[in-house]
């Protein structure tokens, strides 16, 4: 009977030591999966910081708020956001939503 005990005691030993294992490996799979986001994040605000910076006629004289600024002016047009709508539908698959206001006829 003592040896049954031994022998179950020594299983769940090593299952909680397999468990630590696990754990452990999780954390660092999960330490590693936020540094890959990241670094994902930083690769996509340079991309499209150098993006920007091409369009601009001296980007080392105009301060951020300048850029703010323009931008701001840039997306407040109908025009704009209507086509802003329009990429963001066709890159989630959506369809595209028809806009109603200035189509409308009165009658």
């Amino acid at each position: 009977m003592n040896s049954n005990y031994e022998k179950t005691l020594r299983k769940l030993e090593q299952a909680e030591a397999k468990l630590q294992k696990t754990l452990e490996k999780k954390k660092a799979l999960e330490t590693e999966r936020k540094t890959l986001m990241e670094r994902s994040e930083t690769e996509r605000l340079s991309s499209r910081g150098t993006i920007l910076e091409s369009f601009l006629k001296e980007p080392l004289v105009l301060t951020n708020e300048d850029i703010s600024s323009l931008l701001g002016l840039m997306f407040r047009s109908s025009f704009s956001q209507k086509t802003l709508n329009e990429l963001i539908s066709a890159r989630k698959g959506l369809p595209v939503e028809s806009s109603t206001d200035d189509t409308e006829e009165t009658t």
